[in-house]
């Protein structure tokens, strides 16, 4: 709060000195008014902001002016405000707001100076543009060595009109010295790269309101002399550039009437710049003069990438382990020999340890060994054992043969759980290490992703600081990763409101090819950072149509639709095996597991085989049918893979091309091997999947596709009621399954 009110305290006397300077330029125009909306437009409080640019008017000590400024301000006040309310940029409308704003201005003597005010008025209107860039690169950008080019005419205008008021306002001999400290302050913060050009941009407005062109001169011996001694301490270059001043005045006579009284200003400018030491201009300067795209934080990015890819390799190497540990573990299961052997030992302990003939067959050496390993592995083999299963030999010599099958029976049951629990657990175990395979192939994708890393293009990151720069939008930086059409940018800018489409646009326009922006973030107050990267030349709309089985109070039908990344759409239909609740959950859990392991980045065997898995353990006998479509854009191919499902069709206006699958429906085996067709597709193709309850409708497939032939193929929505109306109508409206139908037609991107 405490920062602020300095801020404001210091900056509101400079800001009104600046308008005061600029309705003094030239014949009475109120250039302030352009100076006031780039003001605004950088986001300065409203209200003071207003009172200051009125109370400038003053300046012309007419009433008629101060209403001019009054009606101004107070408009632009209003819009503005409406525009940040509503969180946009005002564009060229600007010109009209102006021209209503300076409408008194304009009216007055309009008969006599008609030209001339619709001259000034249409400067203003260019001055606001101008006064807006300037403002950012001041406020934001702090005047940093990356302005483009756009950027630093627009300071150097901006400087000159309020030069030259300044220099009308009060005189040269005031300016003069300002100027020459002014000069020797950005000189120093520039070092090398642009104290030239400070040096002619300070001369300029004297030559331009006294005509006298050795101020050229002047100030570029002013250059030399700094060029000479930048290295040096600062008291030095300060008495340098003291000497060359005086040198100017007194001896060269580029100031025409010059005396040490006059020199006393500039020399004392000049002094007091040597009290602000190397080591705070050197730290003022890499503050606001850091090139974002310099080879040290390149370097930085790039290092992290890689330390963050490495890593995420390792990682997925440990999920890889756990693969191999889970398979490992599957095969610890004991063998159905050891086991029996087990049972034999315990069968005997139980049956004969306190039996009252147990010294009698200790003393006949029974019953045999392999008699009871007989009479279990027949147990086994039947699930349990009877009187009728015992051996004579064993029923000879044996009293209690009913303790003996209570005992078997028992043991086989015990065996029988084990071997189910063992049988869910290397079930377990398998989905346990196909997960960990799953989740270590995603890593290890993202770490390749993350491989890529930035190299310095200057070309292609000029070619974007100057596109956003011809639309005001003021670039801090860009940054390129990868190659082709797998690069992707990353844009720092200023701007306060944005619309992300607009800055896709302008980039496409650059690139000349489509670009999309997939990720917009305000990283700090004013600064927005987007991710964007060339977007796939074909886009999708959908229909869907459905109707629910007959008395059944669900459909088991289930559909999906969704975009994977920027270009791969998953198109899915599930049929679960009948109708009813209990279809529906089936086709539901399928879907919602095949989405979510797309949408993690797996690849499609490992998704199928996972679920088939997963639903095959259920332990009711629900199947599910499953089309799916994966819709590449940017390759403009599609990869379908159908379990269980009926044919689909391809339809565009060449023909008609049909997709079949010959597998069971997933969740019938406990193994899957789905395959996959490819197909390339391209705009204005239509891709229809639908349920068997659509083409049991129909009484063959040569019906169905003679039906399409007539179908409409602009509206997907159209085509997929079409379909399901049809295939009601066959069957006199009463739906003997339920019916679904997906259409997906492919469009050009917008």
């Amino acid at each position: 709060m405490k920062n602020n009110l300095l801020r404001n305290f210091i900056a509101y006397p400079v800001y009104f000195l600046i308008f005061c300077s600029l309705n003094k330029v030239y014949g009475g125009a109120p250039f302030s008014c352009g100076a006031f909306i780039g003001l605004l437009l950088t986001g300065e409080p409203i209200v003071i902001a207003t009172i200051t640019f009125i109370l400038s008017f003053l300046v012309y000590k007419e009433w008629f002016y101060i209403i001019v400024g009054a009606v101004f301000g107070l408009l632009f006040a209003l819009l503005v405000a409406l525009y940040r309310r509503k969180k946009r940029q005002i564009g060229a409308e600007i010109i009209l707001y102006v021209f209503v704003g300076l409408l008194p201005y304009i009216l007055k003597d309009f008969n006599q100076k008609a030209v001339e005010k619709l001259v000034y008025m249409s400067i203003i209107a260019i001055f606001s543009v101008v006064s807006q860039v300037a403002l950012n690169s001041v406020f934001r950008k702090k005047l940093s060595r990356n302005l483009t080019a756009y950027q630093g005419l627009c300071v150097i205008a901006f400087y000159l009109f309020i030069s030259v008021g300044f220099i009308h306002l009060f005189s040269v001999e005031v300016y003069r010295p300002i100027a020459v400290t002014l000069y020797l302050l950005l000189a120093r913060y520039y070092k090398t790269s642009a104290h030239l050009t400070v040096g002619v941009t300070c001369a300029l407005p004297l030559v331009v309101t006294t005509q006298n062109y050795k101020y050229f001169a002047a100030f570029l011996l002013l250059s030399g002399v700094f060029a000479l001694l930048k290295n040096a301490p600062a008291i030095a270059v300060s008495v340098g550039m003291c000497l060359a001043e005086l040198v100017c005045g007194l001896y060269l006579g580029f100031y025409g009437e010059y005396g040490y009284i006059n020199a006393v200003p500039a020399l004392a400018g000049l002094f007091l710049t040597s009290l602000i030491s190397d080591k705070h201009m050197e730290a003022l300067s890499l503050k606001y003069n850091f090139d974002t795209n310099s080879a040290l934080v390149r370097s930085v990015i790039n290092r992290n990438r890689l330390d963050t890819s490495a890593r995420l390799y390792d990682i997925s190497n440990v999920f890889f382990q756990m693969r191999e540990a889970f398979s490992d573990l599957k095969k610890c299961t004991e063998s159905t020999d050891v086991l029996v052997e087990k049972m034999v030992d315990e069968a005997v302990y139980n049956m004969c340890t306190g039996c009252q003939l147990e010294n009698r067959c200790i003393k006949r050496n029974t019953p045999k060994y392999e008699l009871i390993e007989k009479i279990i592995r027949i147990g086994i083999a039947k699930g349990r054992v009877t009187i009728v299963d015992l051996p004579r030999d064993f029923t000879d010599v044996c009293g209690y043969p009913n303790g003996a099958i209570f005992e078997v029976n028992r043991l086989i049951g015990a065996y029988c759980q084990y071997i189910k629990n063992a049988e869910s657990g290397d079930k377990s175990k398998e989905i346990l290490s196909m997960q960990s395979e799953g989740v270590a192939g995603v890593l290890k994708g993202l770490a390749f992703s993350l491989s890529k890393t930035s190299t310095e293009n200057k070309a292609e990151e000029k070619r974007i600081y100057k596109a956003l720069s011809k639309k005001g939008i003021k670039c801090d930086g860009a940054l390129c990763f990868g190659e082709g059409k797998d690069t992707e940018i990353e844009v720092i800018f200023q701007s306060d409101y944005y619309l992300d489409k607009d800055v896709g646009k302008i980039l496409s326009e650059a690139f000349k090819t489509r670009l999309a922006v997939t990720r917009a973030e305000e990283v700090a107050n004013g600064v927005t950072a987007l991710s964007v990267k060339f977007a796939p030349p074909l886009d999708a709309v959908f229909g869907i149509s459905k109707v629910t089985k007959n008395d059944s109070v669900a459909s088991g039908d289930c559909h999906s639709l969704i975009k994977i990344d920027e270009s791969n759409f998953l198109v899915a239909l599930s049929d679960g095996m009948g109708s009813g609740e209990v279809a529906k959950k089936t086709s539901e859990t399928a879907l919602n597991l095949i989405e979510s392991l797309y949408k993690a980045g797996l690849n499609s065997e490992f998704i199928l085989t996972l679920v088939n898995k997963l639903l095959s353990i259920s332990i009711d006998d629900n199947f599910s049918a499953i089309d799916i479509a994966l819709i590449n854009l940017r390759e403009q191919n599609t990869a379908f893979i159908k379990i269980g499902s009926p044919y689909g069709f391809i339809l565009s206006e060449s023909g008609i091309r049909f997709v079949e699958g010959s597998s069971l429906p997933i969740g019938i085996l406990d193994e899957l091997h789905p395959t996959t067709a490819y197909a390339s597709v391209n705009s204005g193709d239509v891709i229809m999947m639908v349920s068997d309850g659509i083409t049991d409708a129909f009484s063959s497939s040569g019906d169905l596709l003679d039906f399409l032939k007539s179908a409409p193929l602009y509206n997907p929505q159209e085509l997929a009621d079409t379909v399901v109306k049809r295939a009601l109508e066959l069957c006199n409206g009463n739906a003997a399954d339920d019916m679904t139908a997906v259409c997906v037609r492919l469009i050009d991107a917008a």
